[in-house]
């Protein structure tokens, strides 16, 4: 089963499932496991379920894992050219962990080079990019966004970092350390508990996912708000085949 799929700068497909990370490379069909990974979480005891995957900057790979109960969830960085795994967070090193259920979901990284990762229930887990041992910090409704529980993470050209909360949406702007909240009430949007984000750098919109529709923010208006599409959404799947083989379906009803 897939959590989700990620298209990198070269226009590979990297495929996060249950059972580890995939690779659909550029003009193949084929989706290969990345054993560089998925053989050394398990030889570390850490979760093999690949909850998501972004690209830095420097071209380096940072993944979530998760989907369990024991305390095995962490945040790697891999370097695909050399085919070498870093772990930089682990759930059995983190203290707030310790009182609280770790739930890793999705990750993405700013422009000046940080990482955040949301850990659904206890906000936004922050990082650098460079350091070897990196000084972890948590982003959370004492730092003013709406709500600690955060599903879907996306970066808009400028940098900031959007947020799917269990309330609405939330913005993060690195380069003033503050939150810009959007709520479900008051923006008129539907509660669509966690809605998915997709920001597109062509047009700059902010697109999110709602009950048999899309929702769109212009980012770059002076005022932002969340206007109807005329796109309409019935079904979306995402499956591989035992051959291999990428097989999307998309209905939609304009």
């Amino acid at each position: 089963m897939d959590n989700s799929f990620f298209e990198d700068s070269k226009h590979n497909l990297w495929l996060c499932t249950l059972d580890g990370l995939f690779k659909i490379a550029t003009g193949s069909t084929e989706a290969l496991p990345v054993g560089a990974i998925n053989n050394e979480l398990v030889l570390k005891n850490l979760s093999s379920s690949i909850e998501s995957i972004t690209e830095d900057q420097q071209g380096a790979f940072w993944f979530t894992a998760d989907n369990t109960r024991d305390r095995k969830a962490c945040v790697g960085k891999y370097d695909d050219i050399n085919a070498k795994l870093s772990i930089f967070y682990n759930e059995m090193d983190d203290k707030r962990a310790a009182l609280a259920t770790v739930d890793l979901r999705d990750i993405i990284c700013d422009n000046i080079g940080n990482v955040y990762v949301s850990n659904y229930g206890l906000g936004l887990i922050i990082f650098p990019t460079t350091a070897s041992k990196p000084n972890i910090r948590y982003l959370s409704k004492e730092q003013g966004i709406n709500s600690n529980y955060i599903n879907y993470l996306t970066k808009d050209n400028n940098g900031n970092i959007w947020c799917s909360t269990a309330l609405g949406i939330s913005c993060y702007k690195p380069d003033k350390k503050l939150f810009v909240n959007f709520n479900y009430i008051t923006q008129g949007i539907e509660n669509t508990y966690d809605a998915p984000l997709y920001f597109s750098s062509n047009t700059r919109n902010l697109y999110i996912s709602q009950n048999n529709a899309i929702r769109v923010c212009n980012t770059e208006a002076s005022t932002l708000s969340f206007g109807k599409s005329n796109l309409l959404i019935s079904n979306f799947l995402f499956l591989i085949n035992r051959t291999g083989r990428v097989i999307l379906i998309f209905l939609q009803m304009m």
